[in-house]
């Protein structure tokens, strides 16, 4: 396996000559033996990406304690027709890729709750006893079957952006937009006991704040317990773009 990434960084290339030709220019070897080398490895059977990233979601999980920040986040590759689902966990520079699956562009449509659900239960399965993961995602992930899901069924926490214009009720009963329950003065607001959406889904909290400098405020849908400390807004989505909205339902 080794052999095989040696010969995709030299090549620049995903084909299996032009691996065989980048491993056989590192190692000095003949085309042919090196092409050979690669499809014996790619035709492996026990060669299985799953396996593989259970041992390496594990391992890079067993040296983390505490609370830990997982960002979830769709990449488009729009020229390729391509999209990446992405589960990395934060650091101080780049994320740390754990998890991730790819797809058709063109054939996601209805498919991403799915693909969505399927990663993340992995997640849940593999990372170590005692460990609480706190999933960062941005607005695109706005979903309450998600937010249940992810609570409920996975034991996971969450930090989600939510939409300005989604319904959130605080634990009197008031409902207001969430751009509408943002301080005048954009001080850090918390709304403990917080429900979300005409179906009144029970998240932990809602924070609203908008510092200076930023140019939108940050609208929160927050269960993770008392992690500390908690991402500062521009870590939040690991590296917030703007996104489509895929809405509040699960009908993506």
């Amino acid at each position: 396996m080794a052999n095989g990434v040696s010969g995709v960084l030299e090549a620049g290339q995903l084909g299996i000559h032009a691996i065989g030709r980048g491993l056989a220019a590192v190692q000095g070897l003949v085309d042919k033996h090196a092409t050979q080398q690669v499809d014996r490895l790619i035709g492996n059977e026990k060669l299985n990406p799953v396996v593989l990233s259970e041992a390496w979601t594990r391992t890079v999980l067993s040296s983390q304690e505490g609370f830990v920040f997982v960002n979830l986040d769709w990449t488009e590759f729009d020229a390729d027709d391509h999209s990446m689902l992405v589960l990395s966990l934060q650091g101080s520079g780049r994320g740390v890729p754990l998890l991730w699956t790819t797809a058709r562009k063109s054939r996601l449509k209805g498919r991403r709750n799915d693909i969505e659900d399927e990663l993340v239960t992995r997640l849940a399965a593999w990372r170590p006893a005692g460990l609480r993961l706190v999933i960062v995602a941005d607005r695109g992930f706005c979903d309450q079957a998600l937010f249940t899901t992810l609570a409920e069924e996975h034991d996971l926490d969450f930090i989600i952006r939510l939409r300005k214009d989604i319904h959130v009720t605080d634990a009197t009963g008031e409902t207001r937009s969430a751009g509408e329950w943002l301080n005048p003065s954009g001080r850090l607001r918390t709304l403990k006991g917080a429900r979300v959406t005409a179906d009144q889904t029970r998240v932990g909290s809602v924070v609203t704040v908008k510092d200076k400098g930023m140019k939108e405020p940050w609208l929160l849908a927050v269960d993770a317990g008392d992690p500390a400390p908690p991402p500062r807004p521009h870590d939040a989505a690991g590296h917030p773009r703007p996104r489509a909205s895929h809405g509040v339902g699960r009908g993506r």
